[in-house]
Order: C-alpha cells, then sequence, then structure tokens
C-alpha cells in the first residue's frame, strides 16, 4: 500500500511539472512578422506580386484530441513527421484585405466528415485590432476554417459571406496523382472593425493547419505560434506589423 501511494505521489509532482512547464512553452514569446502591402488576385493561381510576401514559418506537432498538457508538451518537443508538411504560408495585405496563400503537401487527403474540423483544413485567426486577452472580442476576433473541400466554419466574428467570396482550395497533384492543396484567402478587414487598414498596424494573427491520415479523428497539426489555443484565445496568437 505504502508503494502504491509512494508512486502515486511522484505521478501527482510529475504531472504538476510537467504542466507548470507546458504553460511556459505555450506562453513563451510571441512570434512575430513584418508583412509587405501588395494586392494579389484571389483566385487560387499564384501572382508575381507573392513573390515579395512575408513568409511564416510553421512549426510541425502531433495532436491528438482532447490533448491533455502532459501530452501537448510531449508532441511540441517531439514532433511526428508523419502529418502533412507545409511548403510555405505567405502574407500580403492592403487598404481592405489580409491576404494569405499557403501550400501543403499531403498523401492522404482527407474529406470524408461532415463536420470539417475533421477534415484536413486550415485554420486562419485573426485579432484585427491586436487585442492581447485571453478571450475573444466582438467584432474584431475572429477564426476562419476552410476545409480542403472548400466548406467554410468558423468561430467568434467571423463573416461567412466575406470570407466564401475570397476563398480559394485547389488541389495540388505530381501526374493523376493528388499530393497536397493550396489555399488563397483573403479577410476583410471592415468586418473586424477596422476601416481601413495602414502601415504601422499591429495585429494578432496564426496560422493551424490539421491532418487526418485518414482514420476517424484528426491527429497532426502544424501551427505558427499558438499550441491549438489560437481559435479561441487572441493572446496566444503571433504578431504581425503591417509596413
Amino acid at each position: 500500500m505504502k508503494k502504491i501511494t509512494k508512486v502515486l505521489a511522484i505521478l501527482v509532482v510529475l504531472t504538476m511539472i510537467m504542466t507548470v512547464t507546458t504553460l511556459a512553452v505555450e506562453t513563451k514569446t510571441a512570434k512575430t512578422l513584418t508583412v509587405t502591402k501588395g494586392t494579389p488576385k484571389v483566385d487560387g493561381k499564384i501572382d508575381s506580386v507573392w513573390a515579395k510576401a512575408a513568409t511564416l514559418k510553421a512549426t510541425s506537432f502531433t495532436k491528438l484530441n482532447s490533448m491533455d498538457s502532459m501530452l501537448k508538451l510531449k508532441a511540441w518537443l517531439n514532433p511526428d513527421t508523419k502529418g502533412s508538411t507545409v511548403k510555405y504560408a505567405k502574407l500580403l495585405w492592403d487598404d481592405n484585405y489580409l491576404y494569405c496563400l499557403i501550400e501543403v503537401s499531403d498523401s492522404t487527403p482527407t474529406t470524408i466528415f461532415t463536420a470539417n474540423p475533421e477534415n484536413d483544413n486550415v485554420e486562419y485567426h485573426i485579432a484585427a485590432k491586436n487585442n492581447m486577452g485571453a478571450t475573444y472580442k466582438p467584432v474584431e476576433d475572429a477564426q476562419y476554417r476552410l476545409d480542403i473541400k472548400g466548406r467554410i466554419s468558423g468561430w467568434g466574428a467571423f463573416d461567412r459571406e466575406s470570407f466564401k467570396a475570397k476563398a480559394f482550395n485547389v488541389m495540388t497533384k505530381t501526374g493523376s496523382k493528388v499530393t497536397g492543396y493550396l489555399q488563397e484567402v483573403a479577410i476583410k478587414w471592415s468586418v473586424h472593425g477596422v476601416s481601413k487598414a495602414k502601415a504601422g498596424m499591429k495585429v494578432g494573427f496564426d496560422l493551424q493547419i490539421t491532418d487526418n491520415p485518414g482514420g476517424d479523428k484528426r491527429h497532426y497539426s502544424s501551427v505558427w505560434n499558438s499550441l491549438d489555443e489560437a481559435w479561441t484565445n487572441p493572446s496566444t496568437m503571433g504578431r504581425i506589423t503591417l509596413k
């Protein structure tokens, strides 16, 4: 009995240590990026203007459903390479929109689920007025999600209609084999309380690329800054500056 009690006590202490360590990882200094001004034609094709765009570097980690603190830390420290790979993710902006172009290599594209969070998808998170708080504010903060079948969902103040008009997913191929997908999207500033974007503005932003390798649940993910928290917590987003 004493041995069992001792083992349980050790497990409790280890859990506390891992949780504190995980919190330290999640509250690390936010990544930052300076974004160049430019206006691409949003149609799923790569315009020459994207050549001057700022590039985000996504970090891969294993994403387990109902992931607790210990699993999340383990995933962060030991990335799983079975998931999809982000070839590049780029940003541009103009007075009216924030633009994103992303290409993902994925040998197992999955679109079989009615609920698009379980399919392969990209989440775009924005805090248009640079909200550093722990909760979404009305109007200015939103999550936009586009799965590889073109289905849209979101959270917070996301505006389906304005996003739908500027959201394209194109499957990429080598010969007849699907090798991944490309997304080109635009988020409208005015629906998030910014009548006209200006150079010098700081904006909360994050990306999350979710991969389902063909099972019943999504398992792998790549992010820029947040460990699966930006959809509800703006303080975990990265920060971009418009140039």
